[in-house]
């Protein structure tokens, strides 16, 4: 069993074990669930990765303690939720496969950050198929599309994947190549944004990895490139030039067609590259509509022995013989390790042109049959040296095991190493004896009824199909041979995937099949009876024309005003692309293609009907709802959303409509572990009952007809502020204490507090439930708001308080009324007076960054005795709010004020000043007393 941390509820009825492995804050573990054999990978992200990262933020000053520093982890650690979210989003499309749920922790044992966890089935990636299995090309290309078209669906969802390799990509049971996890970065954001070393890899465009390099569109299909070419060139990546605009060289195994279409992914210079998954998916199309591309693995074909004329299907061959290292045996020669397949009779198995051994000399004669001997020790043979696919079930449930799956799934890819084939034995030459005639007459007769057969087998033998044709429909299909063959010799037979055939006879060189079905694959084969063989173009493969039922087709609002989002839900085969027409009155028509189930449209007039028309440009006849209206309308979002109190088994849920806007209804979804409810209420709040304290749940608000929704969620055991109190009981600090119920905090709390609606709020870290805030501002208003360091939730935390205004200085017989303020932009000389400046130095304006004093003028007598004030200084914006910045308190020395120069005036630097253009007051303060206020304005 594992001593990882106990993850609740995430993890509650799983078994997990110790991580396999981890790099860059990341580790995986292994997890079963209980009392049942389904397998899972829990993935836990470190934020930061490690605590030296949150030593450096601090040395550098990026954040001044550890507070501000722990909301910037929350953020990237929301960051990593909102990715998980987004595959939770793209899952629902074809393509990707998303992660089961998640969770943030904080971490424990005294370190500052986070840890996220997901949870999410287990599966077979690539790069571990790909150990174990040589790939055919149709697996290849299949691959490219599959990849092609999930990136395309990214793009068109306003993100692009980053992170693409074989180990982020998984093979469902349906043989379908998915990505299955994070990696996903903004399109918005590709031009500041440089790659995170997590997404490090050869798979990176070379250009990205310079950290002082942005993205570009080329990330996800450059990546895309280099697992073609990895896979084409027996398993290993390119070595790169020396000179970086140097091309890389094509890979090994692939055609010149397919090597342009890998090559320009891959290209040196980014804008030579695909630029979209679309059009490199489209040469894919074109490539494989050019070429017979078959299931035989890419580093060569299997050698096929055996009659020529009774080829073998590739099929028979399975997978490549045992490793040395399972065997437990000296490896074979490169011969040696493909078995030699038992051939079939053509009555069992038709000929298959693009499956043959070309090049080997044709026999006149009929091969014989094998023995019973030979067919066992053939048989014997092909089981000693073949390796059955493995279940990707085939092992038994326990942690172990699955320990060891996921460290094989960890384990980076490296090139098998192979074995040179043996040297050729040499054999001793031998003399020529006396004799050489008898021999020599022997082999004339034979190369003369050598001739003779060679005339019969090219005359008679072999017949010639000049081209087979194919044109159909939805259940029918014609077959044209044109030949100059007997057509009473030949016959056209149809196999459905099931294996039922029908035979037809040529009637002027065509057969007609009919009662075929819609969306189906159907293998023709030419024969002739006779002793005959034909050569040239037999066999072909057509697919009936698809028929596709629309079953549903919706609209509702999506993430703008004036868009909508379209959904389908379809019956039967899908389209490579759909296209939908939108169109209203007086407004220009727009259309759109897409993949998938789902398209947004922008940009439509709110408050005007439009109709949608879905078609398709493919060879699939649509049937069902294939249009609908929708009055295009405004975004509508749930404002201000917040649980307000969860007390006693019962949550209250409130937020704000927009303004001006009415709706409907809204619909409240509140779920976590094994609750789930929804209401549809009308009024802005909603509660649920039932409510567990000890566990996390997650609210969900949607207005009707609307896609997006507002989302808050609160932590499990939350906490309940039940007093806070604020007192100012010091001229010059205030004092805020608070009283809860539940369990305090196990980092800490966190006071944040904003001034006359200062942003960003102040924080202070507190291990007990008071803080003191110093200096007071006089008449400001404080907002306060308390906080979890853990980020549990808490409730009844916000309290507003206004501060007293100031009393009026009064000391050593001078009052304030007696002393009037002026403001002086600061001389560059210092112990500077009032003597040395003068009156005409006095002003109200003042350029920005000017440094600014004050100058103060007493008119009466007073006493100069030595006493310590504190001064405070308070700037105001024009509206009277206070700037909590530029909010300053220093000690000063009474008589040193006053003794420098002329009785009268007294001398103060202002310490900190705005810069920004616009009227301002600056007040003064002694011992948190009004002593004077100035006017003055700051121009760029």
């Amino acid at each position: 069993m594992s001593d990882q941390k106990l993850v609740s509820p995430l993890l509650d009825g799983f078994a997990t074990g110790n991580p396999m492995g981890g790099h860059d804050g990341v580790r995986c573990c292994p997890a079963i669930k209980e009392n049942s054999d389904e397998k899972y990978i829990v993935k836990i992200i470190s934020i930061p990765a490690s605590q030296v990262q949150l030593d450096a933020l601090l040395l550098t000053g990026a954040y001044k303690d550890p507070a501000e520093a722990m909301d910037y982890f929350r953020e990237v650690a929301d960051g990593v939720v909102k990715e998980a979210q987004t595959l939770q989003k793209l899952s629902k499309l074809e393509g990707f496969l998303s992660y089961d749920s998640w969770q943030v922790e904080p971490m424990e044992e005294g370190k500052l950050g986070y840890e996220v966890y997901l949870l999410g089935p287990y599966k077979r990636t690539l790069g571990k198929h790909l150990r174990r299995h040589r790939m055919t090309h149709l697996e290849a290309v299949n691959l490219g599309l599959d990849l092609c078209q999930a990136l395309t669906i990214c793009r068109r969802a306003g993100v692009i994947y980053a992170d693409l390799k074989p180990g982020n990509i998984f093979i469902s049971k349906g043989r379908e190549y998915r990505i299955g996890d994070l990696g996903f970065v903004e399109l918005d954001a590709l031009p500041y944004t440089s790659l995170p070393d997590k997404y490090h890899s050869p798979y990176a465009p070379p250009e990205v990895l310079d950290p002082l390099n942005t993205l570009n569109e080329t990330v996800d299909t450059y990546a895309l490139g280099m697992i073609l070419y990895q896979i084409y060139n027996d398993g290993s990546l390119p070595t790169p030039p020396r000179e970086p605009k140097e091309p890389f060289p094509s890979p090994a195994n692939a055609d010149y067609e397919l090597a342009e279409i890998i090559m320009k992914a891959i290209a040196p210079d980014p804008k030579d590259r695909w630029q979209d998954p679309m059009a490199m998916g489209q040469a894919l199309v074109g490539y494989m509509q050019r070429n017979a591309v078959n299931n035989t693995p890419i580093q060569g074909p299997p050698i096929i022995l055996g009659n020529p004329e009774r080829p073998v299907k590739a099929e028979a061959v399975k997978s490549p013989p045992v490793s040395p290292e399972v065997s437990g045996t000296e490896p074979a020669s490169p011969e040696a390790d493909l078995p030699e397949p038992v051939p079939e009779t053509p009555e069992e198995t038709p000929s298959e042109p693009d499956l043959l051994v070309e090049n080997l000399p044709e026999s006149s004669e009929e091969p014989p049959e094998p023995t019973p001997a030979e067919l066992s020790a053939s048989l014997s043979v092909f089981d000693d040296n073949v390796v059955e696919d493995e279940d990707e079930d085939d092992f038994d449930f326990d942690l172990d095991s699955l320990a060891r799956e996921l460290a094989e799934d960890l384990e980076e890819p490296k090139p098998a190493a192979e074995d040179p084939p043996p040297a050729p034995e040499k054999k001793p030459k031998k003399s020529m004896g006396k004799g050489w005639i008898a021999p020599v007459v022997t082999l004339l007769i034979l190369a003369l009824l050598g001739c003779g057969a060679f005339f019969y087998y090219q005359n008679f033998y072999l017949q010639t199909i000049d081209a087979l044709t194919m044109e159909g429909s939805l259940n029918g299909l014609t077959v044209t041979v044109q030949t100059d063959v007997d057509s009473s010799l030949l016959t056209v037979s149809c196999t459905d995937p099931y294996g039922n055939t029908q035979r037809k006879a040529l009637t002027n060189g065509q057969a007609v099949f009919t009662d075929l079905q819609p969306n189906s694959q159907y293998k023709i084969h030419l024969e002739i009876s006779g002793f005959h063989k034909l050569v040239g173009q037999t066999t072909d493969v057509f697919n009936t024309e698809a028929q596709t039922n629309v079953v549903s087709f919706t609209a509702v609002t999506g993430a703008e005003d004036g868009s909508v989002m379209l959904t389908l839900t379809v019956d039967g085969p899908e389209p490579e692309e759909w296209t939908v027409t939108c169109s209203a009155e007086g407004e220009e028509t727009i259309t759109e293609t897409f993949t998938g189930h789902n398209v947004t449209i922008k940009g439509l007039v709110v408050d005007k009907i439009y109709i949608f028309e879905l078609s398709t440009s493919s060879d699939v006849e649509l049937l069902g709802q294939t249009s609908l209206e929708y009055n295009a309308s405004q975004l509508v979002i749930a404002e201000n959303l917040a649980v307000v109190s969860c007390i006693g088994g019962d949550m209250t849920v409130r937020w704000d409509a927009p303004a001006g806007v009415s709706v409907e209804s809204w619909s409240v979804r509140c779920y976590a572990g094994g609750y789930d409810e929804t209401k549809e209420v009308t009024e802005t709040f909603a509660m649920f009952s039932g409510i567990d304290s000890s566990l996390a749940y997650t609210v969900e608000v949607t207005a009707a007809g609307m896609t997006s929704s507002a989302r808050t969620s609160i932590t499990a055991n939350p906490i309940n502020i039940t007093a806070l109190n604020v007192n100012a009981d010091d001229a010059a600090q205030l004092t805020v204490t608070w009283e809860y119920t539940g369990a305090a905090p196990e980092n800490g709390w966190l006071l944040m507090y904003s001034v006359d609606g200062s942003s960003p709020a102040s924080v202070v870290r507190c291990d007990k439930p008071s803080a003191v805030i110093s200096p007071r501002i006089p008449g400001a208003n404080y907002d306060f708001e308390i906080q979890s360091a853990d980020a549990t939730s808490i409730f009844g935390n916000t309290n507003s308080y206004r501060c007293p205004a100031a009393e009026t200085f009064s000391t050593q017989g001078l009052s304030a009324d007696k002393i009037t303020g002026y403001l002086v932009k600061t001389p560059e000389e210092e112990n500077w007076t009032y003597e040395s400046v003068g009156k005409d130095a006095f002003t109200d304006t003042f350029a920005s960054g000017d440094l600014i004093s004050f100058v103060l003028y007493a008119d009466e007598r007073y006493y100069i005795d030595e006493e310590e004030l504190s001064a405070l200084y308070v700037i105001r914006d024009s509206a009277g709010n206070a700037i909590p910045n530029l909010v300053k308190q220093e000690t000063i020395d009474w008589k040193a004020l006053w003794s420098a120069g002329d009785y009268h005036y007294g001398e103060l630097d202002i310490p900190a000043v705005p810069t920004e253009a616009g009227d301002y007051t600056v007040s003064l303060y002694f011992n948190g007393a009004a002593v004077t206020t100035v006017r003055f304005s700051i121009t760029q």
